[in-house]
């Protein structure tokens, strides 16, 4: 097989040590620069899980999750644990909220990292690491608080102890293997359920059967590690059960069976090919290195009587196709639950770009990576601009001409890893390549999020009534979800609370609201003014400014008869 020389030496930037300083360089900039921006708590999970943590942490109801007073059933606890205990130490802020998200999405690369040891090495597994650490969708959620970023390492650390469980040579080191896995597996169950183990299930039933080694051995290891699961997690799920009668059958039955059978649940209303663009989009910019992976394995098997990394590569490749079939199956379907498939793409791309630094491709394949590495750096200028463009017209944003210009040198930084292009120097490629993508992080959270969040959040809205002292008898949001109010609202005013003084109200459901006290205030956000001002009725109202909320006497309001025909009951539940 025709193939690039390989160089004759490498550098001292070469060495997987220097690679992974580079990450941690980079961890400063991804995982850190956030906490000390104090951007707004956006409304939707983000912020619904703050305002769950703030309840904990104010009540000392640490055991069960509580939204507005009503038992939260939807989620595990120990993200919000987690997050207790950082408001705890950073306060009950932006940054105490944020924190666990953040270093779970940096335990999610480290935990690449140290599973890519195990399958193909320490060079691959220090690249792996940098690129699951850079890869749009894994840090983009690291930034909110979501509990899906917990799962990404169990199920890393959960596939890492399985791998060693079955190369272990003696009883004693299969038994701690298949322990930990248990454990961790635990760990999962108190974090996101049975999505966790389903994800390991999958992964090494499906790895296994390829590889038509279903024994005694592997439904041994199963069967202990479900059963360590089991204890490890269970004391929270009897006392919760005991508290709340129903809740297991909700919780198992009604969210996760039946959530993934029929559309009956939140989020299940979605097409099959839901998640192609979130793995497309959210690969990047890594995620272009697949194909020459599979060519490249596929050549392997092909030309090499032994090839030493064919098991891993097939685990890798099971984990991605097996674990987003059963996502696409799922009739509930939301972007977050897409996060554990990105590890996988991370291996299997820098396996394939550790092989060709090195010079072992075909020469057909290192010329593919090299002009999609070479169109990656070319046309990446385009990204920031396009989504400057886009946010400022989805969330009726304006930027400033300091903020553009700022925009435009940081994306052409983006033309850096082709300066002194050399592909045999792995570690300056990706030193360039992580300037390059630094300096596009810098700005997308100094620049595109901030008005952005601001936007989504009810903070300068909680603040203004936070000076007035009070609040009106009801405040109904127009087309919001709560959760930032209520987490910016001061101590004093969040116990006056009544249950509905604080409302949620799409435009359509505006004849469900009922018995209005005379100070009633219905605020509605600026980009949704026009809407408001049509549905309701509202052209000619008085209304205050308060950031970007417009404030109504709520008396005010008078839909249409169309309108009023079409209206649908209050939802009292937070859409998750």
């Amino acid at each position: 097989m025709e193939s690039q020389p390989a160089p004759a030496s490498y550098s001292l930037l070469e060495r997987p040590a220097a690679i992974l300083l580079l990450g941690c360089a980079l961890a400063v900039v991804l995982y850190g620069l956030p906490l000390l921006l104090g951007t707004p708590l956006m409304d939707g999970s983000e912020a619904v899980h703050a305002a769950i943590v703030q309840e904990m942490c104010e009540s000392g109801e640490y055991l069960m999750p509580r939204y507005r007073g009503e038992l939260f059933r939807d989620k595990p606890p120990l993200f919000f644990w987690l997050q207790c205990l950082s408001v705890k130490v950073l306060g009950m802020n932006e940054a105490g909220i944020r924190l666990p998200g953040l270093l779970c999405g940096l335990l999610g690369a480290l935990t690449t990292g140290l599973l890519g040891v195990e399958l193909f090495g320490r060079r691959s597994a220090a690249v792996a690491t940098f690129f699951q650490a850079t890869m749009v969708m894994p840090v983009a959620l690291a930034q909110v608080a979501v509990h899906d970023v917990l799962l990404v390492p169990c199920v890393n650390l959960a596939l890492l102890a399985y791998w060693r469980a079955d190369r272990a040579t003696s009883r004693q080191g299969w038994l701690g293997w298949t322990a930990a896995l248990g454990v961790v597996l635990g760990i999962a169950l108190l974090t996101k359920a049975l999505l966790g183990l389903a994800f390991v299930a999958i992964i090494v039933g499906g790895y296994r059967l390829l590889k038509r080694q279903i024994d005694g051995r592997l439904i041994a290891c199963g069967l202990i590690a479900l059963a360590i699961a089991v204890v490890t997690a269970s004391p929270w799920y009897v006392l919760m059960s005991l508290r709340d009668p129903g809740y297991l059958y909700y919780y198992f039955i009604e969210r996760h069976l039946m959530g993934f059978l029929t559309p009956s649940q939140t989020h299940g209303d979605q097409p099959r090919w839901y998640y192609a663009p979130v793995l497309l989009g959210g690969g990047l910019p890594w995620l272009a290195y697949l194909p020459a992976a599979a060519v490249d394995a596929y050549q392997r098997r092909r030309s090499e009587t032994r090839n030493p990394g064919a098991d891993a590569q097939l685990l890798c490749w099971v984990w991605l196709a097996g674990g987003t079939l059963f996502l696409c199956i799922a009739r509930s379907k939301l972007a977050t639950y897409m996060l554990p498939m990105f590890p996988p793409v991370s291996l299997l791309a820098a396996a394939v770009w550790s092989r060709w630094t090195k010079g072992e491709l075909s020469a057909g394949l290192a010329q593919h990576i090299s002009q999609s590495f070479w169109f990656a750096a070319a046309t990446g200028p385009l990204i920031l601009p396009i989504a400057m463009w886009a946010t400022a017209a989805r969330f009726d944003v304006h930027y400033s001409w300091p903020a553009m210009l700022l925009t435009a040198v940081a994306a052409a930084s983006s033309w850096l890893p082709l300066w002194h292009y050399d592909p045999h120097r792995l570690a300056l490629t990706l030193i360039k390549g992580g300037t390059s993508l630094a300096l596009t992080f810098l700005v997308i959270m100094t620049v595109l999020i901030p008005p952005v969040a601001e936007s989504q959040s009810a903070r300068t809205l909680a603040q203004h009534y936070n000076r007035q002292g009070r609040l009106p008898s009801k405040l109904i949001i127009a087309d919001e979800r709560l959760g930032s109010i209520l987490f910016y609202l001061s101590p004093e005013l969040r116990r006056q609370l009544r249950g509905d003084q604080i409302l949620a109200c799409r435009f359509s459901q505006w004849d469900g609201v009922t018995d209005l006290p005379p100070d009633s205030v219905l605020a509605i956000p600026r980009a949704k003014a026009r809407r408001g001002e049509r549905d309701l009725r509202l052209v000619t109202a008085p209304f205050d400014v308060v950031g970007h909320y417009r404030l109504y006497r709520a008396s005010d309001a008078r839909p249409p008869a169309s309108l009023a025909t079409a209206t649908r009951p209050l939802d009292p539940q937070p859409q998750r």
